[in-house]
């Protein structure tokens, strides 16, 4: 049978009203007021109160862990080129996603909660929030986005997709969808922040690395800066600061961790994979690298049950390999220069702030959330570092390490 063309557009116009039909009216709705992390919160709500009846819970209050990881996964630059991505939250806390670059999403992504898209969004394969998604840009859906809650597009939302969205529709833009839309309501845009402080990065490794080789707690319990003086010796740590001037030290010497501990290294590690760290109960560590850290494939220092104690922050801007093959790794890296490559079937428990991710394979991020304390609530660093054996040196109390 021959078909005319005139045939053939009666039969594309029916089909993309068909396509259009599919779109189901609903009413208008402000939608609901989301609160992102980061943004300004209640200056006398108590939750945000620090605790000071704790000598360990004041040196806590000095870690930029909840600030840095505030999302359970931070990216400066969008993603692309990915595989399969699931977030998901620790079952207490929802998890939130910040990615403040343009993202093309190739494999499957599933967010158990919220997140922010900031520079704009295209779905080819599939997108599956729980939550909330926002973006202050360009929205294209060319194969499925399901989300929970509701949907911000700050410019056009197109594509010739399905997409489902249990709250608020709100477009800033033109809305041009030749496929599915269910929607529950419409309303105003509502800008999200942008997520990820990249510009001006919440923690200045270097820097922090560089004040702490001013004012540290090293001489109170007698441990050396450099490898030469340690000699493979074994380090009980109590709460406070210490300072290591070679990064070589901490492959060949052991660390207890008896409270809320900042360790210092000045300069470059290939590895942590080696790195003889224990954990007491209870106890914290956030880890300063001033320059890069190639791999932390076999770091064993965190567990499943406390994996908000580990924070690594790095300075440098090589590449991040974070347990290549199918490992778990239990911790949270904040590398804000550099890209985290993953490859294989990769789990993060724990946190990630990264300038961006590589690799290919299936990277799963539990979020966990760090301990409700700001940083600004913690007093700076003595200028005068005087060792007093009465308070385990440089006024800073020693952490209680159980019995047995």
């Amino acid at each position: 049978m021959r078909t005319s063309k005139h045939t053939l557009v009666l039969i594309a116009s029916a089909l993309l009203l068909a396509a259009c039909d599919e779109v189901r009216e609903v009413g208008d709705s402000e939608g609901e007021v989301i609160e992102w992390p980061g943004e300004p919160s209640t200056p006398d709500d108590p939750a945000h109160e620090p605790d000071s009846e704790s000598p360990a819970d004041d040196a806590e209050a000095c870690s930029p862990a909840p600030e840095a990881f505030a999302y359970s996964l931070c990216s400066c630059e969008g993603l692309t080129g990915l595989g399969n991505l699931s977030v998901r939250g620790d079952g207490v806390t929802e998890a939130f996603v910040g990615i403040n670059g343009h993202s093309e999403l190739a494999g499957a992504i599933e967010i158990d909660g919220s997140g922010i898209f900031y520079d704009g969004l295209t779905v080819a394969a599939s997108l599956d929030a729980g939550g909330h998604v926002a973006s202050a840009g360009r929205v294209a859906v060319f194969g499925e986005a399901s989300i929970g809650g509701n949907l911000d597009v700050g410019d056009d939302l197109n594509g010739y997709g399905v997409i489902d969205v249990g709250g608020a529709l709100r477009v800033d833009g033109v809305e041009s969808v030749l496929g599915s839309l269910d929607i529950e309501a419409r309303g105003p845009f509502q800008a999200p922040p942008q997520p990820c402080g990249c510009d001006e990065p919440l923690v200045d490794v270097a820097a922090e690395v560089t004040l702490a080789s001013q004012s540290n707690h090293n001489a109170a319990i007698g441990l050396p800066q450099t490898l030469d003086e340690l000699g493979g010796d074994t380090f009980s740590l109590p709460s406070g600061r210490y300072y290591l001037s070679d990064p070589r030290t901490l492959g060949a010497s052991s660390f207890e961790i008896a409270g809320a501990v900042s360790l210092y290294v000045d300069g470059s590690l290939e590895s942590l994979g080696h790195t003889d760290i224990e954990l007491a109960e209870g106890a914290t560590l956030d880890l300063y690298i001033s320059g890069s850290l190639r791999s932390v494939g076999n770091l064993s220092i965190g567990d499943e049950a406390h994996a908000s104690s580990v924070r690594i922050y790095v300075g440098g801007s090589d590449s991040v390999t974070v347990a290549a093959g199918n490992q778990t790794f239990y911790g949270s890296v904040y590398a804000p220069q550099a890209y985290l490559e993953t490859y294989g079937n990769t789990t993060v428990v724990g946190g990630l702030f990264v300038r961006g991710l590589l690799g290919a394979g299936n990277l799963e991020v539990v979020g966990v959330a760090p301990r409700d304390f700001a940083k600004d609530d913690c007093p700076p660093p003595t200028d005068d570092c005087v060792a007093d054996p009465d308070l385990g040196g440089c006024g800073t109390p020693p952490a209680h390490v159980p019995e047995g």
